[in-house]
């Protein structure tokens, strides 16, 4: 308030009630406009700043609106706070949040981000500042008269659902504003739960049955032959085209063209470690600052290219290697997340009784259909103080990654590039942290494995901070870019273009289901289907499963023998048999 809080002082011969002060907020760009009203000037369009004319005719007069203010922090980062008649609300880049009560605490001595109390003004201040992000100005061509669309598409490894915008208390300020701006996906979905052949799919905009990649080993390469993977399509209509970090399996990076090709990665980065059994080794908080760590790199590496190539269109890749084990950080975001206060959410004790074995086990079980309760695989963590300091890591290094994608941000507000550039932000999966009485892994059939975060940000969004609702798929975001960009489309793709819910999050889609697979030892394969109610899963050795979103979104009660579901059931049986809606060989992204 010190810094930020001045004199104000307007007279005038407009002014009523002179010498009696208004109470209510404004700010310094109101000036502007103000003076050109009084003067009686022709209105200047675009002015960010409203006139304070009618607090001269009546000092009462609420112009109902908050006051912003931003400062730069390291990298150029930016710290935005509201202040409102009662409260200042503070996000800082890293995370951190400061909440100020002017009524009972006017020279700000006691922080109430982390108060229970505060919750509802914390989330109504929240608010106010991702409503105070500055759309960018929408063109019904997508690049308007000038140069075509940019894309800067981000991927985080590894990456559920824990994040501010989906309702976690995970301190996520930067994709957070990203969604303000832009469309969130609340139901997306990987076509497997797997780093290579979800990126391989998604990249390359044939479904797993068509790549038959099903681990991180195989030759990306020879089983994409007569595929177009993404960025060479875009390569191909003159964008220049970069990476920085892991976009394809790192393995096999390099059997795909770029024009730069930068992995930005230190020595100092460990190896991650999916089979760690050493409990205590899976997280390490570390005394560097963010530009030391390899994902604070990568995020200022790439920030030099956009600005390098920001003349001609770019099709620009980050990929940030958390919040993927090892979890590692430096430890102020260890330090936003003390382990007795995470929530963990009661499970039911038999929650293992009607899941069958091959869902978490790999192979084929002796006694199909037999459950799992009893016959649990070594992987299985059940300690309770385990996961608390585990879901405290994860969220860690989830705020950190955040603070790298503010990196790319700020770049785009300072170099102005938001009403030329899309931006597309997703995990290649999701990850387990501690459910169905321990999963610490990837590579099921379970939302948590499947969901991920999905937020495109681009100036054809209509209604912008809106969520769509409706379940979408991965490989929906080759034909999204490519229409949003204006390219020819691609012959043969799988997903189905999201502009439409775009435009509008409620639009009716052409197909009402995402489809996941995961393989049980080859050739066989299950198969789930998520509808916007339901998650259905077949598996090879004739086990089902159903689960009700409705009533039970962290999927504990299997009904697939339960008589009252037999007819979603037997609808969803018919929904897997006929699987996707639209079969590969059509006109790709405006199918």
């Amino acid at each position: 308030e010190e810094t930020l809080r001045v004199p104000l002082v307007i007279a005038g011969p407009g002014v009523k009630a002179p010498g009696t002060p208004s109470a209510g907020v404004v700010e310094l760009l109101d000036v502007y406009p103000t003076l050109v009203a009084l003067c009686g000037l022709p209105a200047v369009p675009g002015l960010d700043g409203v006139s304070l004319a009618p607090m001269l005719e009546d000092p009462t007069h609420e112009l109902g609106r908050a006051a912003f203010s931003a400062l730069g922090r390291e990298a150029g980062q930016i710290g935005r706070s509201l202040r409102t008649l009662r409260y200042r609300y503070t996000e800082w880049p890293d995370g951190s949040e400061e909440l100020y009560d002017h009524d009972t605490d006017p020279h700000e001595f006691t922080n109430l981000a982390r108060r229970a109390e505060q919750a509802p003004a914390l989330a109504e201040m929240r608010a106010l500042l991702a409503a105070r992000e500055k759309p960018a100005g929408a063109t019904a061509a997508g690049a308007g008269a000038g140069r075509r669309l940019n894309v800067l598409f981000i991927i985080l490894d590894d990456l559920n659902a824990h994040v501010g915008a989906y309702g976690y208390e995970v301190a996520t300020p930067n994709i957070d504003r990203l969604a303000a701006r832009g469309r969130r996906f609340d139901h997306a979905y990987a076509q497997v739960a797997m780093c290579s052949p979800s990126r391989s799919s998604l990249l390359s905009g044939w479904r797993p049955e068509r790549t038959d990649i099903w681990n991180n080993l195989t030759p990306v390469g020879q089983h994409l032959q007569g595929a177009r993977p993404l960025q060479e399509h875009f390569h191909a209509s003159g964008y220049f085209t970069g990476r920085v970090g892991k976009i394809y399996e790192g393995a096999m990076s390099d059997q795909f063209e770029w024009d730069l090709d930068d992995e930005a990665i230190t020595a100092a980065e460990e190896p991650r470690r999916d089979d760690d059994n050493v409990k205590g080794a899976w997280w390490v908080a570390t005394a560097n600052d963010d530009a030391h760590e390899p994902d604070g790199a990568r995020a200022r590496r790439l920030a030099q290219i956009i600005e390098e190539h920001k003349d001609r269109p770019f099709f620009l890749a980050a990929g940030f290697s958390k919040p993927h084990l090892k979890w590692i950080a430096p430890k102020r975001y260890f330090d936003l997340y003390p382990p007795d206060e995470v929530r963990v959410p009661a499970e039911p004790a038999d929650d293992l009784a009607d899941i069958p074995a091959i869902a978490i086990k790999n192979r084929a079980q002796e006694r199909p259909g037999v459950p799992l309760a009893g016959r649990e695989p070594p992987g299985l963590v059940d300690d309770p103080r385990f996961r608390r300091e585990a879901i405290a890591a994860y969220h860690a290094t989830v705020t950190f990654a955040d603070a790298q994608v503010g990196v790319l941000m700020e770049t785009l507000d300072r170099l102005a590039l938001w009403d030329s550039t899309v931006v597309v932000l997703f995990g290649d999966h999701g990850f387990h942290l501690g459910e169905h009485h321990g999963l610490f892994r990837k590579d099921t059939l379970f939302e948590e494995a499947l969901r991920t975060p999905l937020v495109i940000a681009a100036p054809q969004v209509q209604r912008r901070g809106v969520a769509a609702e409706a379940p979408v798929e991965l490989l929906d975001v080759y034909p999204t870019l490519v229409e949003l960009a204006g390219l020819p489309r691609v012959a043969g793709l799988d997903g189905l273009s999201l502009v439409p819910l775009l435009r509008d999050p409620v639009a009716r889609r052409a197909r009402s289901g995402a489809l996941s697979f995961r393989k049980a030892k080859p050739p066989a394969l299950a198969v789930s289907v998520r509808t916007a109610r339901y998650r259905y899963t077949e598996w090879p050795d004739g086990s089902e499963e159903l689960y009700d979103h409705r009533s039970d979104p962290a999927e504990m009660r299997n009904l697939a023998r339960d008589p009252a579901a037999r007819e979603a059931l037997a609808e969803l049986r018919a929904v897997r048999a006929a699987g996707p809606a639209t079969a590969p060989g059509g006109e790709g992204g405006g199918r």
